[in-house]
């Protein structure tokens, strides 16, 4: 398996870092979480076609999570290189309705044209060879859920946009790599710092946290004390690739 971060910021415009977006590759499939500002041409500068990625599974319906939706549909189109598979969307109930409304706003700029499946997550689970990928809820948004992988002896989990929930410590449980958000050095609602991000890597026994989904600010003082509860902490950057 191979975990490539696409992007690992915010919305917020950054030089460094685009929007979070995780690209996992699993034998001869490939999967793409988010589609957050800039990773299209992120992708690019990974050579990475998205014409080939075979899912795309969404964590919420926050703009910073879904903004090149449209485009991807749009590009896809390009006579010259369009996509030839069909689309596989995965999300939250209502994942249907956004594209319905993109469809409303942008007609048929992005009509596709090749099939275009939803399968909403959860109940429904991803079946891959020899992994399995399932969902589970967040404390964000009312639809908001991060995603499991689990496979031949290994854990993946991505926890999306989220606040510090046991539900999340037992989800997380045993991960050999537990990807969390740690959007502010501080203490807010919706989100979570390096250290509560550090203490449920702890509380969970997970051999190893990434961190990621981080606004541009000074996160020093808070990575040091992070990694005094939870000492094996990696902050990820833009290109941050893991071979399991």
């Amino acid at each position: 398996m191979e975990l490539l971060f696409v992007g690992t910021g915010v919305g917020v415009p950054n030089r460094e870092r685009i929007g979070s977006s995780l690209y996992i590759k699993i034998n001869h499939i490939s999967l793409l979480i988010d589609l957050a500002p800039g990773v299209l041409r992120r992708l690019e500068e990974l050579n990475i076609r998205y014409q080939d990625i075979d899912y795309f599974l969404i964590t919420h319906f926050h703009v910073d999570h879904i903004l090149e939706l449209p485009l991807l549909l749009f590009v896809a189109k390009y006579p010259l290189d369009p996509r030839q598979k069909a689309w596989q969307f995965c999300g939250p109930r209502g994942i249907d309705k956004l594209f319905d409304r993109l469809l409303y706003a942008y007609g048929k700029q992005i009509a596709p044209d090749v099939p275009i499946n939803f399968i909403e997550m959860p109940p429904n689970t991803l079946y891959l060879p020899g992994y399995v990928v399932t969902a589970f809820r967040t404390v964000h948004t009312r639809e908001s859920h991060g995603y499991k992988i689990e496979g031949r002896g290994k854990k993946i989990v991505y926890s999306g946009d989220t606040e510090f929930s046991i539900s999340l410590i037992e989800v997380s449980e045993s991960a050999d790599i537990l990807i969390l958000e740690a959007s502010f050095p501080f203490d807010t609602t919706g989100h979570m710092t390096p250290e509560r991000a550090a203490e449920l890597a702890r509380e969970a026994h997970v051999k190893r946290l990434i961190l990621t989904h981080m606004y541009p600010l000074k996160f020093d003082l808070a990575i040091e004390r992070a990694k005094e509860i939870f000492p094996d902490i990696e902050v990820a950057y833009d290109g941050l690739k893991i071979i399991l």
